[in-house]
């Protein structure tokens, strides 16, 4: 969510072939509509907010540090069809998937220990935060609103229609979070003290 602005209910969706790791401009495919008459389309998507919500996301080069593509790497490895298999289903006929108390034991449990501010943050400041990163680096609005899953304003969407992920990849790959240390979560040569 810090990295992608997506939604907890389409993180918990996603099935491994929704990230596309091998593209030039990596990305995840958040298509939360199921089509039945779709060969292509699977029976584990079921709702989204707006037609706005089908859409690309780049994934951040700070990700693919974080080793997200080689964790997506072994799911395949491992013949995963969800991308989180462990996420747990929900009693909401409406989604198939949940994330209440994952979210709670975040909120609760895992900020507090990190973070010592009032009023805290809660998991999905991550996705806000993502949002006003963009803005402070005067990402396009027309962008933003397309990785957010917002409307575009105007007549945006009637002149400019879609965006490509070449282009909000290269609106979004420079972006970073000020202060922000992650080199503990970095495997292999990068987590490496440096000299």
């Amino acid at each position: 969510m810090l990295f992608s602005g997506a939604r907890p209910s389409e993180i918990a969706q996603l099935l491994v072939k929704d990230i596309r790791h091998q593209h030039q401009y990596p990305n995840i495919s958040i298509l939360t509509d199921f089509d039945p008459s779709d060969p292509d389309d699977r029976e584990n998507v079921v709702s989204y907010k707006t037609e706005n919500a089908k859409r690309l996301l780049p994934i951040h080069p700070t990700l693919i540090e974080l080793d997200f593509l080689d964790y997506v790497k072994e799911m395949e490895l491992a013949k995963s069809k969800r991308l989180f298999p462990e996420w747990k289903k929900s009693d909401d006929p409406r989604k198939l998937y949940t994330s209440v108390s994952w979210i709670r034991n975040v909120n609760e449990q895992m900020i507090p220990a990190v973070v010592d501010r009032h009023p805290r943050p809660t998991l999905y400041s991550f996705r806000h935060t993502w949002k006003t990163l963009m803005a402070t680096h005067s990402v396009p609005s027309q962008f933003q609103n397309q990785i957010m899953d917002h409307s575009q304003s105007g007549m945006d969407l009637y002149y400019m229609g879609s965006l490509g992920i070449d282009a909000l990849y290269k609106a979004v790959e420079d972006l970073a979070y000020d202060g922000l240390d992650l080199s503990n979560l970095i495997s292999g040569p990068l987590s490496e003290p440096k000299s």
